[in-house]
This record gives structure tokens, C-alpha cells and sequence, in this order.
């Protein structure tokens, strides 16, 4: 099923600016969810000419996104990944030592996801479940954790939280990013912190992009490091200490108690750390026509030799392999690790788990993901696979 969504004019949702400037266009947009919807419109960033945030704009307002979010598992693949990993890595070089907290810290995760994380967190400190909460707007992800052994979790979103309890350690890791409202979602945070509470936060860094043709920022909104200071400032939060780590933007803060907000030069900022953005926009278009020439020859193999392929990977990057090829009479079956999907239809293929491939008669397997590629290929390694009937995109 496919939705065509209706956009929305706004301010700039950090500093409320109405001056912007076109950054980005992608007019042929789209996303898929956990039912098998599409939702197609045209994903337009801008850039606020005062705090130089890109975000989008027009965008799909609360009630779409909600609803996305609500049927979406961001995350919910490959528990034990390297970008797992690099989550818990950068979390724990704030929190070096087993015994960096007291046995009774009240911590809360908004956006668990696979909640992975804080099963790590639990571990590694030896904290107790009583004290660990989680929230989770995505249904599929709370049915999947709702029994869990390391942490309480609800299907809420932030404005949904009673403020019956505080807590001492509140995580938001790469969930800010997907926050169409920050401003309102951090003064929101501020009433259920203990006033001597800290903040996590991890947030891709839009000075590290990706080669990634669908997507080449990655987020509605995109943050680096002194608009993402900025942003926690003037909401009455001072940054303890930050880092920056693989691609991402990671720091503590806590309630500040005094009135001071720095200032930061945002024009200055403009001419020198957004230059090579510029350069690589030029770099993404050509970068995308490759990658759509790449499709193409494989998809030309494929029907030339009436090939028997598997696609692994049903989340959005197989839906932009599948815009821009037809195969629909080669195309066996979808794997997928994320037991959400299993036995259901995604692009009109059944979905199936990998444990299933060897029962299987097939030519090739193409690998549909981007953020989990070399996870998978050492999925398919481990289940006997041989290289050569694996193609990565």
C-alpha cells in the first residue's frame, strides 16, 4: 500500500527563526513501515540562517510522524552489531567504572528500540530491573521487549510520561535526531530529572556524513556540535562533558542553574565547517548515479541468466534497490533478522528468517541494507553461504 503525505510549512524547531535556506531535495522520497506501508513525499532540508540547523521543511507534522513512528522499528535489527557496540562504547567512556553508579539510580531510555543498550547497561553495572525504565513509540519493538528481564518498558511517546517518578540518568542515544519538537521535548525532560540528574545524549554528527544516495544526511533534523550546545543552553541545561566518537556527537548535561548561555558564532560556523558539505552534496549526486548504474548491470545479470535471487533487508534501503529495478519474477523470498516481519509480505515477497536459507534453492543473496551490510555478510559466512553467491549493493 502506498500513502502520499501531505507537508507542513514551519520555523526553524530549535531556535524558532523563520529565515532559511534550501539545503537539500530528495523529490522522490520514501519509507516503509512495519504493516508494509510506503509513505512517499519530498524530503526538503533547509538550514536556519541563524543557529544552522537542517532540518526538514515543510514537514509531515505530529500526527504523520507519530504515526510513523508508531508503526516503525528503527533499530530493530542485529542486537549484537558493530553499531551496537559503538553504542555502548561511546555511552560507557563517560561511565568508565563497574561502579560508576549507586545500586538504586533511577535510569530511563526514551527510545529503546531493541533495547540493547540498556540490557548492556544492566549488565555491565549490575543494576537491578526495579530501577531501570525504558519508552518505546514503535508497537512491534514493545510487544517484542514487553517481558524483558533488564528494564521495565511502555509504549509511550516523551509527551506521554507521567511525572509520578525523577530519575537520575535520562538517555536519549540517536533518538534526538528523529525529535521533530526538541525544544518541547527537552523542557518536557526537565520536570522528571532529578535536579542533580544527568542527560546521555548521542546524535549523528551532519559534519560526518555518509555515502548513503536515499538518505545522505541521514535525518528530518541534523545537528553539529555547537547547535546542538546551543539547543540544550537555551533550555536550561549545562553540557558537562563532550565527545566525539566514530561519526557521532555524544555528551552529558545537566540542569543549569544559573542563567549564562554562551554565545557561538553561527556565521563564522556557516563559511568554514559547512564549506565541505557543499563539496560533498556534488559528491552524493554523482555518487547516487553510480550507485542506480550499479542496480542496473545487476539487475541486467540477473534477468540475462534467469537468476533465483534472495533480497536481505526489508526496511527502507530495499524498498530504493527496488525503485529502481524490476525484478519481481527473480526474487524468491526477502530474509530478514527481525522476527517481526517473519511469514509476513514486505513489497509483495514473503519474509522469512536466514535460519531457513539452507532449505532454500537459490543464485544469489543481495545484501539491502546499508547500516547492518557487513553484519550480514558475516551472517551469511556463518550459515555456509559461499562468497560468491553474495552480492553486496
Amino acid at each position: 500500500m502506498n500513502n502520499l503525505l501531505s507537508l507542513k510549512k514551519r520555523r526553524c524547531p530549535s531556535c524558532g527563526s523563520k529565515n532559511y535556506s534550501n539545503f537539500y531535495i530528495n523529490k522522490h522520497y520514501s519509507k516503509i513501515d512495519t504493516k508494509g506501508i510506503i509513505y512517499r513525499f519530498k524530503h526538503i532540508l533547509v538550514m536556519c540562517n541563524y543557529c544552522n540547523l537542517v532540518y526538514s521543511n515543510p514537514w509531515l507534522g505530529e500526527k504523520n510522524t507519530n504515526k510513523i513512528y508508531s508503526n516503525s522499528s528503527i533499530g530493530a535489527a542485529f542486537e549484537k552489531s558493530n553499531k551496537a557496540e559503538k553504542h555502548f562504547k561511546c555511552f560507557k567512556s563517560f561511565f568508565k567504572n563497574k561502579n560508576s553508579f549507586k545500586k538504586n539510580i533511577k535510569i530511563l531510555e526514551i527510545g529503546t528500540a531493541t533495547g540493547i543498550l540498556l540490557k548492556n547497561i544492566s549488565n555491565y553495572y549490575n543494576l537491578k530491573k526495579k530501577n531501570i525504565f525504558g519508552i518505546e513509540p514503535s508497537k512491534k519493538l514493545f510487544e517484542k521487549l514487553r517481558n524483558n528481564k533488564f528494564f521495565h518498558i511502555e509504549n509511550k511517546f516523551v509527551d506521554q510520561i507521567k511525572l509520578d517518578k525523577k530519575y537520575d540518568l535520562i538517555i536519549l542515544d540517536n533518538v534526538l535526531e528523529h525529535i521533530e519538537e526538541p525544544n518541547k521535548v527537552l523542557k518536557k525532560i526537565k520536570l522528571f530529572l532529578n535536579e542533580n540528574g544527568i542527560i546521555y545524549i548521542a546524535v549523528p554528527n551532519i559534519l560526518e556524513y555518509k555515502k548513503n544516495f536515499r538518505d545522505p544526511f541521514g535525518h528530518t533534523i541534523n545537528y553539529y556540535e555547537n547547535n546542538i550546545k546551543y539547543l540544550f543552553n537555551s533550555n536550561g541545561f549545562k553540557i558537562i562533558e563532550f565527545k566525539k566518537h566514530f561519526n557521532y556527537l555524544n555528551f552529558t548535561a545537566k540542569i543549569n542553574k544559573t542563567n549564562d548561555i554562551p554565545k557561538y558564532d553561527f556565521k563564522n560556523d556557516r563559511k568554514l565547517k559547512f564549506k565541505k558539505i557543499k563539496k560533498f552534496l556534488k559528491e552524493a549526486k554523482t555518487y547516487k548515479k553510480k550507485l542506480i548504474k550499479k542496480f542496473t548491470k545487476i539487475e541486467n545479470t540477473i534477468k540475462k541468466n534467469n537468476l533465483k535471487i534472495l533480497l536481505y533487508g526489508s526496511s527502507n534501503f530495499a524498498l530504493e534497490f527496488l525503485n529502481y529495478t524490476n525484478l519481481k519474477k527473480n526474487i524468491k523470498f526477502i530474509l530478514d533478522t527481525n522476527p517481526i516481519y517473519h511469514s509476513k509480505k514486505r513489497f509483495g515477497f514473503k519474509v522469512i528468517s536466514p535460519k531457513k536459507i539452507k532449505k532454500i534453492l537459490f543464485d544469489k543473496i543481495l545484501i539491502t541494507s546499508r547500516a547492518f551490510s557487513d553484519d550480514i555478510f558475516k551472517t551469511l559466512i556463518k550459515l555456509d553461504v559461499p562468497k560468491n553467491k553474495i552480492i553486496k549493493l
